[in-house]
């Protein structure tokens, strides 16, 4: 057996010592059984960890609020002030002003309460990536453990194997099958290991994100409220009111800016998490490979 094999990377914390004392105390050398059962039921926990932390970092979320605000922003970019002016030349002499506006309320309607849902959406989503942070906060913390658990089995087994006599023609134990196992457990502990990081790649990528989103709902209502006075709209006579063009395309131009922000964030935080994703992918497929 070569000892490289036994080699292990740093990255988690040490075993207990009292949990080392009884693996050891609880292995014998000349069960036939041991070399393939020592430490399996460690080995199957931080395997099915593996997959958990993968699978909670494939979530297609972000993908998913990136399409709802792709929505508000079109459904706002129909809502062109400018459509409320008088057109210029020949065309002009056939606008009707209260028709054009009649018009463009009720578009506005329409647009405020299907931007609303999506907003809401967002919102949604935001709520669910802070709590697959959480969640992936406590995959680590496991996964760190199960590593540790890994670890006194195979801290006993070298214990165990160092404490045993020379053969009658003075071969090292490490040629002990019991050997191979631990150089088995030690290649998945060791790509678990590599794993650890890549979480915090993932975390990092979401972090500044549900804060961010949960401003959608407030920013398109606080946009609706802004337009429908504008419009006159909370008058009991709308139709006297001429609109205050200013205000709609102040009002827009700050909704498309934060619309914009939470895109560029999205965009940022989608393509760290391509990168967290496919590195783990790695990872994980060299876990699949060890085990």
């Amino acid at each position: 057996m070569n000892t490289a094999s036994l080699m292990r990377i740093g990255g988690a914390p040490a075993p207990d010592p009292a949990r080392v004392d009884v693996i050891r105390g609880a292995m014998d050398l000349n069960d036939p059984t041991l070399p393939g059962a020592f430490g399996e039921r460690a080995r199957q926990d931080l395997l099915n960890l593996t997959e958990r932390v993968l699978a909670e970092t494939r979530t297609g979320d972000l993908g998913e609020c990136s399409n709802l605000l792709a929505h508000v922003r079109d459904r706002l970019a129909d809502l062109d002030p400018a459509r409320l002016e008088k057109r210029r030349g020949m065309a002009g002499w056939f606008d009707n002003r209260k028709r054009k506006l009649k018009t463009f309320r009720a578009e506005f309607g329409l647009a405020v309460e299907a931007m609303l849902e999506s907003a809401g959406g967002v919102v949604d989503r935001a709520t669910s990536i802070g709590r697959r942070t959480r969640t992936l906060e406590g995959l680590w913390n496991d996964t760190r453990a199960a590593i540790s658990e890994l670890d006194a089995y195979v801290d006993a087994g070298l214990a165990r194997l160092s404490a045993e006599p020379a053969g009658a023609e003075g071969e090292d134990r490490i040629d002990h099958p019991l050997a191979a196992r631990l150089a088995f457990l030690i290649a998945v502990r060791n790509a678990a290991v590599r794993q650890l990081p890549l979480v915090r790649l993932a975390q990092n990528a979401d972090c500044i994100i549900p804060d961010r989103l949960k401003t959608m709902a407030g920013a398109v209502a606080t946009w609706r409220d802004a337009w429908r006075e504008a419009l006159g709209l909370n008058r009991k006579r709308p139709k006297a009111i001429r609109p205050d063009q200013c205000v709609l395309s102040r009002e827009r131009d700050a909704l498309i800016w934060v619309l914009d922000e939470a895109g560029r964030d999205l965009a940022e935080a989608r393509a760290r998490r391509a990168q967290a994703q496919t590195r783990m992918e790695q990872v994980a497929e060299s876990v699949r490979r060890a085990a």
